[in-house]
């Protein structure tokens, strides 16, 4: 956190930095456009020595004075302290042209203003309201385009949970392979076909109750389990993997919906392993679980974790934290809520 307010303090130094120099850059072109390297150098200096007046006098309103007072009735006294800031600036930018650059550049201010007459020290500080101007602008300007780039990532972002969401409700990684399978059955396999379909439909609707809630009961998510591996094994046309459940909650309690039955489904459909591999699942608790799986077995496909982390995020973004670690004689994955 230290080191990220550091980086915002040093790009707003920077955005500050490269404006101040900007004006002063460009200020000392326009005064001094089609005259001599006397009148560059005259303004130059003059930008430079008067700079602290202008950045004081810019920041004391646009910081201090406008959050304070630039709503409601406090509106009056911001405009008394503008006017006062405003004479106030104005007579030390006069005074510095009066005493100090007449003496050196004569011949570029030639003018000596009667600092003594308001009229002449408000007209003199003219260009004290225009940086303001031109900086209040810049700041809206600069205000706005972050608005709006919050804006489209906030859009952005509701889209992508409503269509993670959405997809959440049908498992579409599962429902396209389950209906590519089903049309691949052979012609020896009709029969099994409107078993198939009868599965799916009644696992779907059971997916998609459970989807209306962020949390139901244990019994209800091992229950889509089953129905998982009876359709795979019908679809693969194998014994499934044995899946070993040992739960240190009871069946009644809430569980968070899909939290077992995603990574179990995204490990059977993508790896097809058969009834000589043993996954071992642990329910620690309502947050946490562990799937473990046997890795002796030679010419078993070894699974992809960080696909199996992005597919899982695809479906639930922000909502499961799927790690890693070793386990006795294999691997274990290990899935928490995010709370």
């Amino acid at each position: 956190m230290g080191q990220l307010f550091e980086k915002m303090l040093e790009r707003r130094y920077m955005r500050h930095g490269l404006f101040w120099l900007g004006w002063v850059i460009g200020f000392t072109f326009i005064k001094s456009f089609g005259s001599g390297m006397t009148a560059y150098a005259g303004w130059l200096v003059y930008y430079v020595i008067t700079l602290p007046v202008f950045m004081t006098h810019t920041y004391l309103v646009m910081y201090w004075a406008v959050p304070r007072f630039l709503s409601g009735l406090k509106i009056i006294l911001f405009v008394v302290f503008f006017g006062l800031m405003m004479y106030f600036f104005s007579l030390c930018e006069t005074l510095i042209t009066s005493n100090v650059l007449t003496e050196l550049f004569p011949g570029v201010f030639t003018e000596n203003l009667n600092y003594r007459d308001p009229l002449n020290v408000m007209i003199s500080g003219i260009g004290n309201l225009y940086i303001i101007l031109v900086f209040a602008a810049a700041k809206l300007i600069r205000s706005w385009f972050i608005a709006d780039q919050r804006e489209k990532q906030i859009l952005k972002h509701s889209l992508l949970v409503e269509r993670a969401d959405a997809n959440a409700g049908i498992q579409p990684e599962m429902l396209l392979f389950s209906i590519a399978s089903i049309e691949q059955m052979g012609p020896g396999r009709h029969e099994d076909v409107p078993s198939a379909i009868a599965q799916l439909s009644e696992l779907l609707n059971s997916v998609m109750r459970a989807h209306r809630q962020h949390a139901i009961r244990l019994n209800e998510e091992l229950r889509n389990v089953r129905n998982l591996i009876r359709l795979y094994s019908v679809l693969f046309l194998k014994e499934m993997p044995e899946v070993k459940i040992e739960q240190r909650i009871l069946p009644d309690s809430l569980f968070p919906a899909f939290m077992l039955f995603s990574p179990l489904e995204i490990l059977i459909r993508r790896y097809q392993w058969d009834a000589e591999d043993r996954l071992h699942v642990l329910i620690i608790s309502r947050q946490s679980l562990e799937i473990s799986w046997d890795e002796k077995i030679p010419g078993r496909a070894h699974p992809d974790i960080p696909g199996m982390k992005a597919e899982l995020d695809r479906l639930y973004p922000g909502r499961y934290r799927v790690s890693t670690a070793t386990a006795s004689g294999g691997q274990r994955l290990v899935i928490d809520e995010i709370t």
